[in-house]
């Protein structure tokens, strides 16, 4: 037994003999009142505590959020790759517009500029 549960039990202990003290030295009126309010305690049906109707609601705001923040597929380098390379292939241009699309983007980009 370590040395923390030694405490423990000490404390148990001890909390148990000042109540049983107590307990002894109750008058009769209140421990009578106190066996009744036991008993009466213990014949009562035990409620259920678990509300279904905020479970449901919990439940639904948790898929709520994981729709809302799920961040969806990922475009990799590859998929980006691939996407141009559709473009390219579907392109009406001649090969001739992709041999000098470099000048194209520094005609854009320097028309942007000004």
């Amino acid at each position: 037994m370590s040395d923390l549960d030694e405490r423990d039990q000490a404390l148990i202990d001890g909390a148990r003999q000042v109540l049983d003290q107590s307990a002894a030295e109750l008058d009769a009126i209140t421990a009578q009142r106190l066996r009744q309010i036991r008993r009466e305690a213990l014949a009562q049906p035990a409620r259920a505590h678990w509300n279904w109707g905020y479970a449901g609601a919990a439940t639904a705001a948790m898929a709520v959020m994981a729709v809302v923040l799920w961040p969806g597929p990922q475009q990799t380098d590859a998929t980006v790759a691939s996407l141009e390379d559709i473009e390219l292939l579907s392109a009406n241009e001649d090969i001739e517009f992709y041999e000098q699309i470099e000048f194209y983007q520094w005609l854009d980009s320097d028309g942007q500029a000004t």
